[in-house]
């Protein structure tokens, strides 16, 4: 994992088939990689730059679950990647509505 260029660690979790790190590197970039214990190969499950992911969890069968902020829009999300990255399903996105909270100030 030398390559990578690692700044910092903000979060990890494994199953029994890999580990999963969400990081940043050394460009400020925040990567989601899964990584195979056997051989320490990875993949990056996200595009960079295209979600500011802030957490994430794996289901037992290695789904990826995260919530995230989507760069194209800046829409938090809640979506779903499979095992070896690519489409990203999206589950709930915040709504396009305005919201307006008036508060009375004597």
């Amino acid at each position: 994992l030398a390559n990578l260029n690692i700044q910092s660690t903000l979060a990890v979790t494994s199953t029994e088939n890999y580990y999963y790190i969400l990081g940043v590197d050394t460009s400020s970039q925040k990567f989601l990689i899964r990584v195979n214990p056997n051989d320490h190969s990875y993949i990056n499950l996200l595009s960079q730059n295209e979600y500011d992911v802030y957490a994430f969890t794996v289901s037992e069968t290695d789904g990826i679950t995260f919530n995230a902020l989507r760069m194209s829009d800046g829409k938090k999300i809640l979506g779903k990647v499979g095992i070896d990255g690519g489409d990203v399903t999206v589950i709930d996105e915040e709504s396009d509505v305005e919201i307006t909270y008036l508060e009375r100030i004597n």
